[in-house]
């Protein structure tokens, strides 16, 4: 597993446009170069939220099994002869929970499950569990795919 920084997308934002924040430009500045990019950086913070989630789950024993190891995952996909990444693998021996976090502001849908569900069949592993993470809920497509391998999760329910 391998870990991502997310700090470099902050820092982009002020030390990038100091020279016109100080000027008096800062409307001008978030309008035009830091709006733009936060959905991007709100991705990476969503997925930290959903890693802690996933985490305070594990301490309360809520989950099919108690993870050793979590983080994010990317790598070569020997069949598609392409990198692939997942947003967050959870695992212990021969168990694992794959996640994908979705900071979107649309509903998500079954593609998104049957896009992790294909990644993860690059692994091995006996027992695959999948938990999708959505700002924005999901269509009637994904919750019709529900069931006891599949964990659907919108962010109002993670933060009550």
């Amino acid at each position: 597993m391998q870990a991502a920084s997310g700090w470099h997308l902050f820092y982009s934002f002020i030390p990038n446009n100091l020279t016109a924040i100080v000027s008096g430009l800062s409307n001008y500045v978030y309008e035009n170069n830091i709006y733009p990019q936060l959905s991007h950086f709100m991705g990476y913070v969503f997925e930290k939220i959903c890693m802690q989630y996933m985490i305070r789950q594990n301490t309360m024993m809520k989950l099919p099994f108690i993870f050793n190891h979590i983080g994010r995952w990317w790598g070569n996909n020997p069949v598609h002869k392409r990198q692939e990444e997942i947003d967050l693998i959870a695992f212990k021996e021969n168990k694992v929970i794959f996640c994908e976090c979705r900071w979107n502001n649309e509903p998500v849908g079954e593609d998104v499950i049957d896009s992790l569900i294909k990644k993860s069949n690059i692994f091995t592993y006996m027992e695959k569990y999948y938990y999708i993470f959505s700002k924005s809920g999901f269509k009637n497509s994904a919750i019709n795919r529900k069931n006891p391998y599949i964990s659907l999760i919108a962010f109002e329910d993670m933060v009550r």
